[in-house]
């Protein structure tokens, strides 16, 4: 459904009323919020995230004056509910936590020429910096055309999965689908791809170490989808994973894999 039949959402818009979770697992919507006040809206992305950490802390010492104004602040977690609430009873935020129930986030990004890709001791540099908030607006200044919705040769150019080890994980998109590893973020992430690109597959335990498989049927990502040059290719990829013991399953010619944390990709047959 869109909330702005029409024409895309824009800067003063009313955000759409979704219903998150927040105190003891209870649904609530945003107009629940809005209806008794304006709201400032603000992403966590997860918890680990310093930059996130240091605007909470922002928001929590500010709190006082922008409720003065008149205004309440309403945070939206990827995490569960109860990481949610409990990390924001230890950061003694007063304002209210809501969470995503399916923790899914998207990142909008478009690439730089591979010559300026940062690099460090001879591999890829990893780094979550600040917005430059001030050269994004610079950009878009340089634009006066409005904006319509995304280009439609966007594409998917990467996904970030959550996975109870990295060890295992890595194995997986290693040695069962052929990927290559491009570098690791400490202990807890590491970055694989193909053809030297910076990374197609981003792999992190940062709310996830020693996690089980979720249940069937549970909220969350269903699966991710990858384009094969060549359908020959899938039967071996069918045969190798069952030798580790993974499942993998057939849909017509489309190849159906679990990684060892569940997550859930969709190998397409190439096109004739």
């Amino acid at each position: 459904m869109n909330p702005f039949p029409g024409h895309p959402p824009g800067l003063g818009d009313r955000a759409p009323d979704i219903r998150l979770q927040w105190k003891d697992g209870e649904f609530v919507s945003l107009s629940f919020f809005w209806m008794q006040s304006p709201i400032l809206l603000v992403f966590l992305r997860h918890f680990g995230c310093i930059f996130c950490r240091q605007q909470l802390g922002e928001l929590r010492f500010s709190y006082g004056e922008i409720r003065r104004l008149g205004t309440e602040v309403v945070t939206v977690s990827l995490a569960g509910p109860q990481r949610t609430e409990a990390f924001c009873q230890d950061q003694g935020v007063a304002f209210p936590c809501l969470a995503d129930p399916e923790g899914n986030g998207i990142e909008l990004y478009a690439d730089r020429p591979r010559a300026a890709w940062p690099r460090q001791d001879g591999r890829l540099r990893m780094a979550t910096d600040p917005l430059d908030f001030e050269g994004l607006m610079a950009e878009l200044s340089q634009d006066q055309a409005p904006w319509i919705g995304m280009p439609p040769t966007t594409i998917i150019g990467h996904v970030h999965l959550r996975v109870a080890g990295i060890d295992a994980a890595e194995s997986f998109y290693q040695d069962v689908l052929g990927f290559d590893l491009v570098t690791r973020y400490g202990a807890s992430a590491s970055f694989l791809s193909t053809d030297g690109y910076h990374h197609h597959i981003g792999l992190n335990t940062w709310e996830s170490a020693g996690a089980p498989p979720p249940p069937d049927h549970a909220a969350g990502l269903l699966h991710f989808s990858l384009n094969q040059e060549k359908t020959a290719d899938l039967a071996s990829l069918h045969s190798r994973a069952l030798s580790q013991g993974l499942s993998a399953q057939w849909r017509g010619e489309d190849l159906l894999l679990k990684d060892p944390s569940g997550n859930v990709v969709l190998l397409l047959a190439a096109k004739a």
